[in-house]
């Protein structure tokens, strides 16, 4: 199953309960089929998996059904096992790109909001001007080696 929550062991809440309905499950799983497939054309295209998964996850934060792409992402290169990672951005159209910036062009694997959106080419705010509420990251003083 997609979608499975209880709350003191009384099932799914109202809001939630919406979700399970056949139309709405038919919707979620061909977003997520058209997220795949995207990820898809870039391995018959002979393109790495990284790069493939990247689409894969673009896709997703492009789309108002899933909460990916809300404040922080991360990516691994399998090849190099290195990894990029983003804590806590706002105003970044896909925080999976700035997670491969980081993995690209820095030396270390993880950055917060301060530094990834100096990083990111993907600093535009999302459509409609709302802007992002994350946690304030604790600990973090620009760069996290």
């Amino acid at each position: 199953a997609l979608i499975k929550s209880t709350k003191n062991g009384r099932g799914v809440g109202p809001h939630l309960a919406a979700l399970r309905r056949p139309v709405v499950l038919g919707v979620i799983e061909f977003a997520l089929e058209a997220a795949l497939a995207v990820g898809s054309q870039v391995l018959q295209r002979g393109g790495a998996g990284v790069d493939a998964a990247q689409r894969s996850v673009e896709a997703m934060e492009n789309c108002f059904l899933f909460n990916a792409g809300k404040g922080s992402a991360s990516i691994v290169d399998g090849r190099s096992a290195r990894s990029g990672s983003v804590a806590c951005v706002e105003r970044v159209r896909n925080p999976v790109r700035a997670a491969r910036s980081v993995l690209d062009k820095c030396p270390h694997a993880l950055t917060d909001r301060r530094r990834a959106t100096k990083t990111s080419a993907q600093r535009r705010p999302r459509p409609g001007g709302r802007r992002l509420q994350s946690a304030r990251h604790r600990g973090a003083q620009g760069l996290i080696v």
